[in-house]
């Protein structure tokens, strides 16, 4: 999928769902929906999301849902995302993985003044490499959170507390 524009959805910008794989999606605009800007689970498995905007969702910008391992979306990359300015509905981020997600890679995103910026509190083995995180004054975000995952090169300005 390149170059879609999913505006002002009462739900989700994109969802993926049921075995999606191999699939590229670049250069979209998600922008200003109800819920999530993407949404990937139910085996959603090694995807590229390349160069999308994410912008102005109630939610997540991006959110990994919450799934069995062996029903997760594995070995997804995201890469040169701008995501910005999500979350004005409840605990939210600019990117969440829930369940038992393994091995997505984060890579030369830019997510800035998003509430939680990245939260990995689920999962295990990503990397997260060469992101810049940018709070822009907005209270509860900035950062990384998670545990069992690899990190470098990361740029983090975080928001107010």
């Amino acid at each position: 999928m390149r170059g879609c524009t999913a505006r002002g959805n009462g739900e989700d910008g994109l969802y993926l769902c049921w075995r999606v794989r191999d699939g590229v999606f670049e250069n979209n605009l998600l922008d200003a929906n109800g819920r999530n800007g993407i949404s990937i689970g139910h085996k959603d498995s090694d995807n590229l999301l390349r160069n999308n905007k994410v912008t102005g969702n109630g939610r997540d910008g991006v959110l990994f849902r919450n799934e069995s391992e062996g029903m997760a979306a594995h070995r997804n990359t995201l890469e040169g995302n701008v995501i910005e300015n999500n979350g004005r509905k409840g605990e939210v981020a600019g990117v969440r993985v829930q369940g038992q997600t393994r091995g997505l890679v984060f890579r030369n995103n830019t997510i800035r003044a998003s509430d939680g910026t990245i939260t990995l509190r689920h999962g295990q083995g990503s990397r997260v490499e060469g992101n810049y995180i940018l709070g822009e004054n907005k209270a509860g975000s900035g950062g990384i959170r998670g545990g069992d995952h690899r990190r470098r090169g990361e740029c983090c300005v975080p928001g107010r507390r």
